[in-house]
C-alpha cells in the first residue's frame, strides 16, 4: 500500500483509459519481485489473473516510452522502498511477506471484532426480551 499510495499519487484510478492501464501494468511489473500476485491485484483493486496478464504484456509494452517512463517510475519507487529496507540490514522480500502476512491477520482480527459485536448486539436483544417476560412473570 505504500508503494501504491507513493506511485499513484492521486490514487489508482479504475478507468480504462490507456495511461490508468499502463500505471497499474508497470506498477504490477516493477513490484513482482517483492509481493505475490494476489497481494499486487489487492493493492490496484483487481484480480490475479489481471496481473498475470500485465507481467505477460510487460515485455511488447517496453518498447512504448510512454510506458517504459512509467516502468521506470515503478522501478524507482520499488528501489526507493526496498533500498531502505535492505539499508536496515533486513531482506526487503521476507520483510515484505511479514508485512502481507500482519495485514491478514489484522483483516482477520477485524473480521472477528465485527462478528462478535453483532454477537453483542444479538445477544443485547435476548437480554431485553428476557428482561420483559422476567417483568411480566413476576407481576402475573
Amino acid at each position: 500500500m505504500i508503494a501504491a499510495n507513493a506511485f499513484f499519487d492521486k490514487g489508482n484510478n479504475p478507468s480504462r483509459l490507456r495511461k490508468n492501464v499502463y500505471a497499474r501494468t508497470a506498477f504490477s511489473n516493477a513490484f513482482y519481485s517483492l509481493s505475490k500476485l494476489a497481494d499486487i491485484g489487492r493493492v490496484l483493486n483487481r484480480h490475479h489473473a489481471t496481473i498475470i496478464y500485465y507481467l505477460k504484456s510487460h515485455n511488447s509494452l517496453i518498447a512504448y516510452q510512454d510506458y517504459k517512463s512509467v516502468y521506470e517510475e515503478a522501478l524507482k519507487i520499488r528501489e526507493e522502498i526496498a533500498g531502505n529496507l535492505e539499508g536496515n540490514n533486513v531482506d526487503p522480500v521476507n520483510m515484505l511477506k511479514t508485512i502481507n502476512k500482519l495485514r491478514v491477520m489484522i483483516e482477520s482480527m477485524r473480521r472477528e471484532i465485527s462478528d462478535s459485536k453483532n454477537k453483542i448486539e444479538q445477544l443485547l436483544k435476548y437480554k431485553e426480551k428476557y428482561e420483559a417476560l422476567k417483568k411480566v412473570v413476576q407481576e402475573g
